[in-house]
């Protein structure tokens, strides 16, 4: 093959291209706020499944669980632990979801409970409150 025969094709060339600005703008594509506040529910899901898990391990452990208060609920459940809550707790001792709201913890029953998170906009009893219910043990819109 001579020098003649070797060029640089239109279409390499328009590859090139696309590739240095898909590379050039991805990472504002990766920080759009929807994205964001989608990572962010999952974190919450994510928490109040393990507040759940810890709720119905000590309902199996005491039989029951009184209608007691969040910060209660937090320090029963992880006493002096360095859990990974510790750092979004209020000054009541709550534990806070990702938005710095306080999750609602209602006993409904001896072994049933609700968990509820306010959600993006921090007002609870709306369509992007995340809820949790023991009862179906999942996940419930408002």
């Amino acid at each position: 093959m001579n020098k003649s025969q070797m060029r640089i094709r239109p279409l390499f060339v328009w590859s090139l291209l696309g590739a240095f600005l898909f590379a050039l703008f991805l990472p504002g594509f990766l920080e759009h706020p929807v994205g964001k506040t989608r990572a962010m529910v999952f974190n919450t899901i994510n928490d109040e499944r393990q507040i759940a898990s810890g709720l119905q391990q000590r309902a199996i452990a005491t039989g029951s669980l009184s209608n007691i208060d969040n910060g209660f609920i937090f320090h029963a459940l992880f006493g002096t632990n360095d859990y990974r809550f510790g750092y979004r707790t209020n000054t009541l001792g709550e534990v806070l979801d990702i938005w710095g709201m306080p999750y609602q913890i209602q006993i409904v029953a001896q072994t049933n409970f609700v968990i509820r998170s306010a959600g993006p906009n921090k007002k609870f009893g709306d369509a992007d409150d995340i809820i949790f219910n023991s009862v179906s043990n999942g996940f419930v819109k408002p």
